[in-house]
């Protein structure tokens, strides 16, 4: 999954509408379980913060 950082759309709204794609294409169960909220934040801001830190290379 990657993120548009430039796009108008918050975050949270992009995982929200992949989430829902990847159901809806059966590549995840609608029962299945999930990472929490708190982890799947702290991956995309670990993420974040070494593009920042690092940049793209």
């Amino acid at each position: 999954m990657l993120l548009d950082t430039d796009s108008l759309k918050p975050i949270y709204v992009q995982i929200a509408k992949w989430l829902e794609m990847e159901i809806l294409n059966g590549n995840i169960a609608s029962d299945e379980k999930m990472y929490s909220q708190e982890v799947i934040f702290f991956a995309i801001y670990f993420s974040y913060m070494f593009h920042v830190k690092y940049g793209e290379s």
